[in-house]
């Protein structure tokens, strides 16, 4: 179980950094809101540090980033620019929430 917590921290460490360096080098003027964008990857790198180092706070920063990008894709972005169906975008993060919700008398 910590393994795999530790595994999926590493891939969001990977994913928020390629997102956050991609940043620099993309017209942020075609983005509905650059900084809705940074503070997602920002929480996501931070969250992905928490499980690394398997911490309670880790995973409090990944539920509240994914609250976070849950109410932004319905109020900012109007449900609307999603790049594949929704279905798609929902069986990762609830499998990350059972893992934490089954390793959270193991995190420090």
């Amino acid at each position: 179980m910590i393994i795999a917590l530790r595994i999926v921290g590493i891939f969001l460490l990977i994913l928020a950094m390629f997102n956050l360096v991609a940043l620099a080098f993309i017209d942020t003027g075609m983005l509905i809101s650059p900084v809705a964008v940074t503070v997602r990857y920002s929480l996501m790198a931070l969250a992905g540090i928490g499980f690394v180092l398997i911490r309670k706070w880790g995973a409090i920063v990944y539920l509240v980033s994914l609250t976070i990008n849950w109410v932004s894709y319905y109020t900012l972005y109007e449900g609307q620019g999603s790049l594949g169906p929704l279905w798609l975008a929902i069986p990762l993060p609830l499998g990350i929430c059972i893992l934490i919700y089954f390793a959270w008398g193991r995190l420090r």
